[in-house]
């Protein structure tokens, strides 16, 4: 069985994405695989960068979905009140590395997503 965990982050204040929307697409996907059996996904809606911590603790993910705001600074999460917080790029890479056992693949599902990829990369 393959853990997938999607994690998404719709900051107040920010423009309104079809996050819902995004969630069930991955599901409708999933669910016509042939390996659909063999695929687990967890959502994480709202998500603080603690609680994307926290939920990697809970189950060995082979695969992260990141979805929602990105900038020049980084992929955007949520503050404890919903507003938009960015964590350092070598933080999130350390999280996402130091995860056991190894997270397989990273999805990155924003505007700027090829500039923090390859910031979060060199970091890992």
């Amino acid at each position: 069985m393959k853990s997938i965990l999607a994690v998404f982050a719709n900051p107040k204040g920010t423009d309104t994405l079809r996050l819902g929307e995004e969630q069930r697409v991955i599901q409708e996907c999933i669910k016509r695989s042939r390996r659909r059996a063999q695929l687990r996904l967890d959502a994480q809606h709202a998500a603080t960068v603690d609680d994307l911590a926290r939920v990697l603790l809970e189950a060995p993910y082979a695969i992260v979905h990141l979805s929602g705001h990105g900038g020049s600074e980084g992929f955007v999460l949520e503050d404890d009140g919903g507003r938009p917080f960015v964590p350092p790029p070598a933080a999130l890479a350390r999280l996402l590395r130091d995860h056991s056992p190894p997270i397989e693949c990273v999805i990155l599902n924003s505007c700027y997503s090829l500039t923090e990829a390859r910031r979060t990369t060199s970091k890992m």
